[in-house]
């Protein structure tokens, strides 16, 4: 069994001799259900998250593992990118700190950030 400390020791993480287990402070980390998508999203963003997960079924069976292995393909995310989350959240922080309809957003960001801050913007009705 190997350990991991992280964030100063604040948080355990143990990973168990099958090569799969993870444990966090005592607890076995449950992975969570996705929700069911709906046959169709009011805006784009809506589509955002539930990305779709591809097995590993070579590198399993390679290193003889009793359990899978998905990778979570961010690329499909609306914009292209896992920081299309991190746009959307902080358009939304923005907006419960009174950024209105209308006005103009200024992000010091490049990159994947700065294409989901646009999307999230034109689509919501920001400049």
């Amino acid at each position: 069994m190997a350990t991991y400390n992280m964030n100063d020791g604040k948080i355990a993480w143990e990973l168990h001799n099958d090569g799969c287990t993870i444990v966090q402070n005592g607890m076995k980390i449950e992975s969570m259900k996705a929700k069911p998508r709906p046959k169709y999203f009011n805006n784009i963003l809506e589509a955002n998250g539930n990305t779709p997960l591809s097995k590993l079924n070579k590198v399993t069976q390679d290193k003889s593992l009793k359990c899978n292995i998905y990778l979570k393909l961010e690329y499909l995310n609306v914009a292209g990118s896992i920081e299309d989350r991190a746009a959307i959240r902080m358009i939304e922080v923005a907006e419960q700190n009174g950024l209105k309809k209308g006005e103009t957003v200024i992000a010091p960001a490049s990159g994947n950030i700065a294409v989901g801050i646009a999307l999230v913007c034109a689509v919501k009705g920001y400049k």
